[in-house]
């Protein structure tokens, strides 16, 4: 709550789209609290698919732990990916970064392949979802640095997008990205400073 109130204001879309049972989420990879944010907007909580080096870092295992998040690498991918179904199958709600990478841009990179194993081995829904506006905030790399660098706003406003869920065996690369960029144009058109008058932005200018 503290993070939402003081650091974030999360305007949320779509909740009402989210399947009862396990499903995979999907987002766009933004800052380094994605997360976070995400779980700030999701009314059940969601086991996220992490690297294994950042999942052994001595900080922050503790909280990966805790939050039962599952590792992955290069060496055990199948066993982590045959977990995640797993706990989709179970009723959980499983979230993994599709672009495998934070951007360095703020524009969605390419989708690698490793979810569409584990949509197809759980068989359950899968639910794209987008993240609008945290790139600026200092947790993004805008300004080609993370961190060092004041937020724009306090609290930092983020709106999040949640999709229609798809059949696990439609959910290729290519019609996941183009809703994923459907989502960012729904959250583009309804930003606040579009309602602003011309002149007003020329000002500002």
């Amino acid at each position: 709550m503290l993070f939402r109130s003081l650091i974030y204001r999360v305007t949320i879309f779509g909740s009402e789209k989210l399947p009862a049972g396990g499903f995979l989420l999907l987002p766009n990879h933004i800052t380094w609290v994605d997360a976070v944010v995400l779980q700030l907007a999701c009314p059940r909580p969601i086991r996220y698919i992490i690297d294994e080096s950042i999942y052994r870092n001595r900080i922050l295992n503790p909280i990966f732990r805790l939050a039962r998040c599952i590792p992955i690498s290069s060496r055990r991918a199948k066993d982590a990916m045959r977990d995640a179904a797993e706990r989709i199958h179970a009723g959980e709600i499983v979230c993994l970064f599709p672009e495998g990478q934070l951007t360095r841009s703020g524009t969605l990179l390419r989708l690698r392949r490793g979810y569409e194993l584990i949509a197809r081995e759980a068989g359950g829904p899968v639910v794209p979802v987008w993240l609008d506006q945290p790139w600026g905030s200092i947790f993004s790399f805008q300004g080609g640095k993370f961190f060092a660098k004041w937020p724009r706003s306090v609290p930092y406003r983020v709106v999040i997008a949640f999709g229609e869920p798809l059949d696990a065996g439609k959910a290729d690369i290519a019609t996941v990205r183009e809703e994923l960029l459907k989502l960012g144009e729904f959250c583009f058109n309804r930003r606040r400073a579009l309602d602003r008058h011309l002149a007003e932005a020329c000002v500002r200018g």
